[in-house]
């Protein structure tokens, strides 16, 4: 579903800012420019982030038995929420070429 959205969840226009933000070292710094490009997000898709956040965390909490902590729920979700609009523009060129 969120891979098939015509827009990453996270947006296109923020991507460049979530980059960023990913490389601040000062850990408190990080979080705290998270936490404001989140409340940037428009209200549909803050409202799906933040169900998708609390799905998230419950799925944490189990993570003893189904090995989906935050860092592998992170690698599995990230690609899913979050993209360039370059990477879409290239994939939808591939996907032209592949119908001819």
């Amino acid at each position: 579903y969120l891979r098939e959205l015509p827009e990453p969840l996270l947006t296109f226009e923020l991507y460049s800012q979530w980059v960023e933000a990913g490389r601040i070292e000062n850990s408190d710094e990080r979080l705290q420019t998270l936490w404001t490009l989140v409340r940037s997000l428009p209200p549909e898709n803050l409202a799906n982030f933040q169900y998708l956040m609390g799905f998230f965390n419950e799925l944490a909490k189990h993570s003893k038995v189904n090995k989906m902590g935050p860092s592998n729920i992170a690698l599995v979700i990230a690609p899913n929420v979050i993209w360039s609009q370059e990477e879409t523009e290239s994939t939808g060129m591939m996907m032209d070429r592949s119908e001819e």
